[in-house]
């Protein structure tokens, strides 16, 4: 097989979990994308950003 004629694998994707604005939402909590997303799926713990995201959310509604 040619390095041009490679099929991709196809397979059942894993969900994963969309947040909308999370660059915006990082920038205004003055923590990075990747940060902020780690923290929200649980890859790691910080209180303080989880309760000052949760408030960011709830105050734009």
């Amino acid at each position: 097989m040619s390095a041009g004629k490679a099929k991709a694998k196809r397979g059942k994707r894993k969900w994963r979990a969309v947040y909308r604005g999370i660059t915006a939402h990082a920038a205004a909590l003055g923590c990075t994308r990747p940060h902020l997303w780690m923290v929200l799926t649980g890859r790691r713990q910080s209180k303080s950003l989880t309760a000052r995201y949760n408030a960011l959310v709830k105050a734009q509604g």
